[in-house]
Parts: structure tokens; sequence; C-alpha cells
């Protein structure tokens, strides 16, 4: 099993101090051309040892899916069935490929670790549980403290974090696939 290795203050204040030092990332023009060519060789790179560290690791997905978006934010995202999309704004704002494969190689790391089946599972069973317990309660009690109180109900249940988050992010629907072959 592959371990990450321990990162002591010294370390996190050293790391902590060059992403501050580094200032700003920069946008810089590429082509549709560039981007696919700059996936693609980030691709080749990582895929085979990302591959076996994945069978090695026998818990998430295995089989990747990869699109790229039209979005020209700095972001990424792992989904359902190991799909991965990378936004063009990554390889626009990457100084360099390695930087890319970083971005993929974490994207991986969600799939690898079984992240997205294990989010989707928290939250169904937290929606089943959050159901039994507003019904093992029963139905609200109007008392006279309770309509002074200064916790007002919500209209609608609350929402995880992370899907609250997941909802603002603008959908893919002018992903297409890269070209790179597994």
């Amino acid at each position: 099993m592959h371990r990450l290795p321990q990162i002591d203050g010294g370390n996190l204040s050293l790391a902590q101090g060059e992403v501050q030092s580094a200032g700003a990332p920069q946008r810089r023009s590429v082509s549709d051309q560039e981007v696919d060519e700059t996936l693609n060789a980030a691709l080749r790179r990582i895929r085979p040892a990302a591959t076996q560290i994945c069978h090695e690791m026998r818990v998430g997905v295995c089989t990747w899916q990869f699109r790229v978006s039209a979005n020209r934010s700095l972001n990424a995202s792992a989904g359902a069935n190991g799909l991965i999309v990378i936004n063009r704004g990554i390889v626009e704002y990457a100084a360099n490929e390695e930087e890319v494969a970083m971005v993929i190689a974490h994207e991986i790391g969600h799939q690898a670790a079984d992240h997205v089946a294990t989010g989707q599972r928290n939250q169904a069973v937290g929606s089943v549980v959050g159901a039994i317990l507003l019904g093992a309660l029963g139905p609200p009690r109007r008392t006279q403290a309770a309509s002074t109180s200064p916790i007002r109900p919500r209209r609608q249940a609350p929402v995880s974090a992370a899907r609250s988050a997941a909802s603002r992010i603008p959908r893919s629907r002018s992903a297409r696939p890269t070209t790179s072959q597994p």
C-alpha cells in the first residue's frame, strides 16, 4: 500500500511560505489544439502509474473517462462512473505540463479512493437518517417560547456543504472527450 510521508510543522510552514510568495496565477492564451495536446501529454505520463496504484489499492474506480470543458475557471472535478472533467482554465493557468498532470492526479485520487461513491452513499444515508429523525420528532409544536425563539425554521431541508458547493459549479454540458486512449 502506498502512503504519503508525514508532514511536520517545518515542512508545512515552508510550503505555506512558497504558496504565499508565488502570487496569483496568470492566465495565458492557448488554442484548443494546445489544450488537447497538453492534457493528452499529461495523461500519457500519469495514467500508467495511476492505473497501477489504483488497482493495488483495490478500493475505487480505476477506469476513467476524461473530458475537457470549455470553462475557463481554474477547476476540475471527479464524477460518477470514473468521469473526470478538466476545465480549459487548468491549461490556461498552468505554467507547464507537470502542473496539469498534478491536477489530473488529484482527480484520479478522488476516483481511486472512492470519494465520489462514498460521498453519494453518505448523502443518501444522511437523507434517510434525517427523515427518520424528523419523523420521530413528530409534528412541530407551537408554544409561546417557540414563537419568540430567534431560531427560525428553514423552508427547505439543509444540504451538505459539498452538495451546496457542487450546485454552484457550472455543469460541463460543453465538455468533450479527450483523444487519449486507455
